[in-house]
């Protein structure tokens, strides 16, 4: 397999499946606006966010993490998170990997 080296700038997703032969499927960068939320739900995938830029929260069930540049976060499958930006965007950088995929599973 060859490797890559590019930029993926903000709103921006590469398909990994050329340089990789396992479950990545997205690397992407995205930016959510101040003030707003975005649950990210593990039913066929699993997921990596990286704050680049921006703060805010992270939920998972009852407990409450901060966000802030250099922050990582895991979301193994089945699990579920919500993502509350604070005052300004918040720019994450997110790898996908599918684990479930046929028959009305997603990937």
């Amino acid at each position: 397999m060859a490797g890559h080296v590019g930029r993926i700038d903000a709103g921006e997703s590469l398909d990994p499946t050329p340089y990789f032969d396992g479950q990545w499927r997205r690397l992407e960068r995205r930016t959510i606006q101040a003030g707003s939320s975005v649950e990210f739900s593990a039913d066929v995938e699993e997921y990596a966010l990286f704050v680049i830029t921006g703060a805010g929260e992270v939920e998972t069930g009852d407990t409450r993490r901060a966000l802030t540049p250099g922050t990582a976060v895991t979301i193994g499958l089945d699990s579920r998170v919500l993502v509350r930006v604070g005052e300004e965007p918040l720019d994450l950088f997110i790898t996908t990997l599918c684990l479930r995929s046929g028959s009305g599973g997603g990937c």
